[in-house]
Parts: structure tokens; C-alpha cells; sequence
């Protein structure tokens, strides 16, 4: 139990409901037409999310993965792989780990799904219980997010619901340290028993990001940049700020972050001259760099050379160094800026330095919450 209530945790966001201009699926029944007849999965969606740059944090493999398709299934299964079976019961040791079970009952209903701006999977629901409209008639709205933050808005649930159907809500699957029923986080309360007014109306959060999140910012390299320090060369990954120094002066802090951007800079060896750079760097859109006297955005070069061109970025970590000063340092041979220390990531790292490391993980999830999903980092 412990280690879903580290996943799950009620939230406050309200989600649209949208009931127009998205792909419209029917059917969500698991047995057709006949209720005597039990299906054969047709009725398994498959949401292809290719491109897209999805991930989820597998609980099995204990590895941050990306995936392509999205599968739902008519008892209420997502699962971040391309097919999910249905099984009697809700139960089964055959699913990976990191299904999720978001409602407990086989249902009949339509769904309709589309991609809003920020790149995250929207998904609006509308049923019942799969043979009766009067029990269970439910609402949800859920936001799949691309870094594998999944938002769930139960509008309605019902009321007319049998103890059997209650919405319980966690994940399934055949790690043993996590048992099919046993541990499932449900109806808001942590018991597994069903109670309208916990459920109608309340959203809740399942968190299977990363398990080490990382800040988002716009200003960065990918690791193995050459920085120019001191002591040499150093991998910007292993950058030290207890040995390293960069023209005498004292590194603050290496910054460790991540981008909703999605692509990144390419700048091909020799792009600006011979060795600048040095070998081929990646680069953030807005970072800035040394060209023809002048700090630019990497950016702003795209269209004046070729050698410059953009690269899909896939959610690799992203460095950066925070001096005392906003400085010039050398990457790769290219002249470019220092993390700014009135940036809101010099800010927050600074505050990390100073906490504890166990409050770390709260600390960034709650700066990501309040800048990233608002474009404001």
C-alpha cells in the first residue's frame, strides 16, 4: 500500500469535458450485443502515440521507458503497452505492472480523445455499467501527460452503484511485490470500500513520472559537452563544483533538468568556424551563444545555417552551470552563457542546496506544477 500512496494522491484540478471535434470511439463493452456472450477483446482500444515522446516510469523493470501505444480496455485498464487482454473480475498475473485500473466495472460507453497543445493525451469518457444505464453512469475526463503524469477528473460516478462495482482505483499486474487486489488505492479513503461522495467530483493524480523528477527549463546542453574549466575538459555530466573552476572562479551549482520543448539544437562540428565547435552539440532553443560578436539564441540561427538544424528531443537530462555572476564560459569550443542567477532554476537550485534531500523530489514536483504547466519557466 505503501508504495501506490507514493503514486496516487487527490489533486484539485478541474478537466474539460469535450464532447465535440475529437476522434470518437464506440463500443467500451466487453460483451457485445449478447451479455451472455463474453468478447474476445475487440473491444480493447489502441491509441497511437507515436511521436509524441510518452513515457511512464515501469514499476516492474524499475526504468523510465518510452511507449507508443496507449491500449484501453473495457474494465477500466490503461496500459502503456500495445495490447492489454481482458480478464474476468478485474484480476490478473499477466499484465505488466504499470497498467492502470482507473474505474472496476466492465462498461459501455463512447470516448473521445485528442492532443491539446502541451503534447498531452486528453481522453473524455461517458457510460454506464456495461448491461444497465442506471448503474454506475459516469463521467471522466483524464489528461495523460507525455512525461507519464496522468490526471483523472471523476465528474460523475453515480450513485446506484452495488459493493461489488465500486470504483476501485490502482494498478494491476504480476510483480510479486505488488498483489492484483490487495493493494489497490480506492475511493479516495485508502479502503476498499465505495462511497459516492469521496469519488463524485474529485480528481486524483497517479504520478508515474520518473522516480528521480527532474526541473523543467529551457536553457541547457546534453551530457558530454566539453566545458572548458580550470582543470581541463570535463564532461559537463561530471562537472564538480567542489574540485572544478572555471577562469578562477567558483562553480555554484551544475543544474539537471528537462525541457517541454520538443526539439532540440543542433550545431555540426565547424558550424561557425573550425572547432566551434568542437564536435556536434545539442543545445536548448533559447540557450545563448557567441555569434559574430553578439549573444544569440541558438535559435536564431536556424535559418541562416545550414549547419544548424533542429533534432527532436526525447527526455534526455539537460545540463547546465550556475555561477556567481552571469558569465561566458567555453562548451565544446563555443562561446556561450552561464545560467543567470536570477533564473528561476538558479533560484530553486540554491533552495535545494539549502534543504534536506528528502524534501528534494517534493520541492521540484511543486515548481514544476506551478511554472511548467503554464509556460512560464
Amino acid at each position: 500500500m505503501s508504495r501506490l500512496s507514493n503514486l496516487i494522491s487527490e489533486g484539485t484540478e478541474k478537466l474539460t469535458f469535450v464532447d465535440a471535434g475529437s476522434i470518437l470511439l464506440t463500443g467500451f463493452d466487453l460483451y457485445g450485443v449478447d451479455p451472455n456472450v463474453p468478447g474476445n477483446d475487440e473491444s480493447i482500444f489502441q491509441i497511437n502515440v507515436s511521436g509524441k515522446n510518452m513515457k511512464c516510469f515501469n514499476l516492474e523493470t524499475n526504468a523510465y521507458e518510452s511507449y507508443t501505444t496507449l491500449s484501453i480496455s473495457s474494465n477500466g485498464w490503461i496500459g502503456f503497452v500495445s495490447n492489454i487482454r481482458e480478464v474476468s473480475f478485474g484480476t490478473s498475473n499477466q499484465q505488466p505492472i504499470n497498467t492502470l485500473r482507473y474505474f472496476s466495472f466492465d462498461a459501455r460507453s463512447t470516448i473521445k480523445y485528442y492532443f491539446d497543445g502541451w503534447r498531452n493525451l486528453m481522453i473524455s469518457t461517458k457510460g454506464s455499467f456495461w448491461n444497465n444505464a442506471t448503474i454506475n453512469p459516469f463521467t471522466i475526463v483524464m489528461r495523460i501527460e507525455p512525461n507519464g503524469k496522468i490526471t483523472v477528473d471523476y465528474k460523475n460516478v453515480g450513485s446506484n452503484i452495488p459493493h461489488s462495482l465500486k470504483p476501485i482505483i490502482g494498478l494491476v499486474g504480476n510483480n510479486t511485490s505488488v498483489l492484483t487486489d490487495s493493494a489497490f488505492y480506492s475511493t479516495f479513503d485508502g479502503v476498499q470500500t465505495f462511497n459516492a461522495a469521496n469519488v463524485n467530483g474529485k480528481t486524483l493524480v497517479f504520478n508515474f513520472t520518473n522516480s528521480n523528477t527532474l526541473p523543467v527549463s529551457n536553457i541547457c546542453f546534453l551530457e558530454n559537452s566539453l566545458v572548458s574549466t580550470d582543470q581541463g575538459f570535463i564532461k559537463i555530466q561530471n562537472i564538480d563544483e567542489d574540485i572544478h573552476t572555471i577562469n578562477n572562479k567558483k562553480i555554484v551549482c551544475l543544474t539537471k533538468t528537462v525541457t517541454e520543448e520538443p526539439y532540440l539544437i543542433l550545431i555540426k562540428k565547424n558550424a561557425l568556424g573550425k572547432n566551434i565547435p568542437s564536435q556536434n552539440t545539442h543545445i536548448s532553443y533559447n540557450h545563448k551563444i557567441l555569434c559574430n560578436g553578439e549573444l544569440v539564441s541558438a535559435s536564431q540561427l536556424l535559418d541562416v545555417n545550414n549547419n544548424i538544424t533542429k533534432v527532436r528531443y526525447t527526455g534526455e537530462t539537460l545540463y547546465n552551470i550556475l555561477m556567481k555572476d552571469y558569465e561566458e564560459i567555453k562548451v565544446n569550443g563555443l562561446t556561450c552563457e552561464t545560467l543567470h542567477p536570477q533564473n528561476r532554476i538558479a533560484h530553486l537550485y540554491l533552495l535545494l542546496k539549502e534543504q534536506p534531500e528528502e524534501y528534494h523530489q517534493y520541492i521540484i514536483q511543486n515548481y514544476n506544477a506551478r511554472f511548467s504547466s503554464v509556460g512560464q519557466i
